[in-house]
Formats: C-alpha cells, sequence, structure tokens
C-alpha cells in the first residue's frame, strides 16, 4: 500500500545490513552525495504505521536517545525514546544504520505506540508497567 505519494506501508523493517540492503535494491533507491544507501524505514508521525522509502536528502546523524518517524512529506523527525525498556539508540547514530535499532519500529499499531515504551499495551492488551504490590483485604 502507498503511503502519500512518497512511500509504502510494511509490516516489518530490515533487522540486519542484508535485510537493509535486500530492501534498498528492491526499493531502487540511491545514495547521497556521501555514498550513504538512501533507504529508510520508520513509523509514520502518529506511529499508526511503518513506512519505506527512499530518503530524497542528505542521509544525516541523528542523536543518541531518540527514534527516527516521518513526517507526511517524506521528511525525519527525531522523537525521544529514553523511556523504552530496552533498544533506545545509546550513541548518535546515521539514518543508513537504523536496522541496528529494531524497538525504533516495533509498533503496536493498534494502540499507536512503540513495544519498547513501558506505557504500551503489549500484544495481549496488557499494560507492561512495573507491578505494584498491594494487599487486599476482605471483609464479611
Amino acid at each position: 500500500m502507498t503511503y502519500q505519494g512518497f512511500g509504502y506501508v510494511v509490516d516489518s523493517c530490515p533487522t540486519n545490513k542484508t535485510e537493509f540492503i535486500s530492501a534498498a535494491t528492491r526499493l531502487n533507491c540511491s545514495e547521497d552525495e556521501f555514498g550513504r544507501n538512501q533507504y529508510t524505514c520508520v513509523p509514520n508521525e502518529d506511529t499508526s504505521a511503518l513506512v519505506e522509502f527512499c530518503y530524497r536528502k542528505i542521509v544525516g546523524l541523528y542523536q543518541k536517545g531518540h527514534c527516527l518517524v516521518t513526517t507526511g512529506n517524506g521528511d525525519l523527525d527525531q522523537i525521544s525514546c529514553h523511556n523504552f525498556k530496552t533498544g533506545c539508540p545509546e550513541e548518535n547514530f546515521r539514518g543508513s544504520s537504523l536496522y541496528k535499532f529494531p524497538a525504533c519500529s516495533r509498533l503496536n499499531t493498534e494502540n499507536h505506540c512503540f513495544y519498547s515504551d513501558p506505557a504500551c499495551l503489549d500484544r495481549e492488551g496488557v499494560y507492561r508497567l512495573k507491578p505494584v504490590a498491594k494487599s487486599i483485604q476482605f471483609t464479611e
């Protein structure tokens, strides 16, 4: 399914370099002026879908502690992932190495959130928050 005229909705993004190269070849993505492949697979802004496309700008360097999302016109934006349980980039990274951070593309599309975010509902519909111990007293 096409996405707003610049990309395609996909079920998952590449999780290793081989898958990345295969997807980039399938879309016939070129390289930017510095030789970095412009293939990109990221969530859309409202985290309701994963979108793959050939980024038409220079592949940038992005800040640690952030994931990328695509805006409605094919640009990229950074969003914080500091609250993720695991998988948030711990070093600055290039857009061409997104496959190294699969937590940034594992979405709960029904609830519009990242599975690594503790506030996100998991596949069984249960909040993945730390349990709070409570004592319950029954009276008759």
